[in-house]
Parts: C-alpha cells; structure tokens; sequence
C-alpha cells in the first residue's frame, strides 16, 4: 500500500572495475585465497575422521563449497556478501515510527497525507442475481470515475484459527469433544478478508504550502472531501466503511498490511 517505505531498501553500488583489480581474468587473487582457506578447512577436518569413504565425502563437500564461496557471483556479488546481505535484508523490520498522525485519523509518510477506510462487509457477488451483480459493478464503476485522485484497495487473507471457536464450549464431555472436531472440519479450510480502502492527498497538490499546520488544515479538507466521495458509494454498494481513527488502531493496520 502507498503508506510510505515501510522497510529499508538495500541498494549496492557496484565499481568500474569490479572483478579486473588483482585478478586473473575473471577471477581475482582474492576469490583464489578463499578456496584455499575453504577447502583446506575441509580436508583438515576430513583427515581426522576414522572413515575414507567419509573423509571424501566431505572432501568433496568441501571442494564444491568452496568452488561456491569462492567464485560464484550473484548481481555481480561475491556469494558471501550476497549472502551476508540477503540475512541483513531479512532481519529488517518494518520502520512504522517514521510515519505522522494528525487528530486521530491523517497519517503523513514524508510525500503524502491519506486516510484508511475499513470496509465493514464483503459482498457475497457470487451468490447475487445477474441483476444484482450488474447494479454493483455499475456502482463501482461510478466510484472509479468519481475519484479524480489515486486510490488503493488492500486486501489482506487470513486463515480462522478453529481454536478461536473453542472458547464457547464450555463443558469438558466426549460430547463437548465432539463438537470441537465438528467445529474443526468447518472451519479449518475458512478464511477472512479484510478490506482497507487507501486515500490519499499528496504533497504537491497543496498548492505549494510549507508551512506544517496550514499543510495539515489543507490536507484535511481535502481529504474530508475525498473521504465521504469514497464512503457514500461505500455505502451504495452495501459493504460500508469507517475511518481508521487512533495511533494504535492505525499502527495494527499498517503492520497487519506490510507484508
């Protein structure tokens, strides 16, 4: 979703002569130094192991590792940076504080203020009429084209955890036993949606506003604006929609939505 950089893009500049410096053709002294070291750890560990057929087997395990460590390049990476790099990459955890809350419901990003509306419902469109379903996606069409700014519709899956259910029986009976593995097969393939309807107003769209709190002020009239545009075909459709108000509540959803 258009919330801002939720997490941290690693970026890796590559030099001209990267691969040329000190090296034999495409291969450089230092890659050499690293297979030695690799596979003579190897063969070190290999010679005190009471088996041959062990001894080369991890001989060669340590030959092909080596050749691996050594050589290998991945976007023009050695394999052990890329690799050091991938791990880094992963530990990064979405950086949520860099984001601004005004009154209880605007978020700023750094480029832009929006709103999140929760949809309340989902449409069963599947078990509509023919009629039905060509009212709702008039209606929807009629929301595409009353929005004369970017908006961004998130859908986030979540499998029901039967357990949940579980809770309301309270007995403790074969028979109570009973409706929990019922209550398992119904429910162990389910899943719900949630829906969040992303509205945005950019900075440059202001009218080249600097000041903080007259951006804020501008930012919310037009976004009051576009926000009931939004919710009023919302409410057509029949699903509904309110708008995601406080710093925890606004928190959950970005995190629930950063994936």
């Amino acid at each position: 979703m258009n919330t801002g950089d939720l997490g941290n893009i690693m970026q890796v500049e590559v030099p001209e002569d990267f691969g040329r410096r000190m090296s034999f053709g495409t291969i450089q002294v230092k890659d050499l130094m690293i297979f030695v070291v690799v596979f003579v750890a190897f063969v070190a560990v290999a010679l005190i192991l009471p088996n041959v057929w062990l001894q080369l087997f991890v001989i060669f395990f340590g030959l092909i590792l080596g050749i691996v460590f050594a050589f290998k390049k991945v976007d023009n990476l050695d394999f052990y940076n890329y690799l050091y790099l991938k791990i880094k990459a992963k530990d990064k955890k979405p950086q949520i504080s860099m984001l601004k809350i005004y009154g209880d419901d605007i978020i700023f990003n750094g480029s832009e203020y929006f709103r999140i509306i929760e949809v309340m419902n989902g449409v069963a469109f599947e078990f509509m009429s023919d009629a039905g379903k060509i009212a709702i996606l008039r209606i929807y069409e009629q929301l595409l084209n009353a929005c004369d700014f970017p908006l961004q519709i998130v859908v986030k899956t979540r499998k029901i955890n039967p357990e949940v259910f579980y809770t309301l029986i309270k007995e403790d009976s074969e028979l109570a036993e009973g409706y929990k593995k019922l209550i398992y097969e119904l429910t162990k393939d389910l899943y719900v949606q949630i829906y969040y309807v992303v509205v945005p107003v950019r900075v440059w769209e202001l009218g080249g506003i600097t000041d903080e709190q007259a951006q804020v002020r501008r930012a919310r009239e037009m976004l009051d604006i576009r926000t009931k545009i939004v919710q009023d075909y919302l409410q057509m459709l029949g699903v509904g929609g309110k708008v995601v108000k406080g710093y925890s509540k606004i928190y959950d959803v970005i995190k629930r939505c950063a994936w």
